[in-house]
């Protein structure tokens, strides 16, 4: 997941059981992770974008 402006993120992964927060992530950054869903509530981090 491509991270275009820096902050939070909070998200289930594929397999997951549990929501995963990432925190303090840089801009133009990349998050090696394979999300079923990206939440609102506690995402601070903008223009993210999923890459297959």
């Amino acid at each position: 997941m491509y991270v275009g402006t820096g902050g939070d993120i909070v998200l289930r992964g594929v397999d997951g059981q549990t929501d995963v927060t990432y925190r303090n992530l840089p801009d133009a950054s990349y998050v090696a992770v394979r999300a079923l869903f990206v939440r609102a509530t506690g995402t601070t981090a903008a223009d993210l974008i999923a890459e297959a």
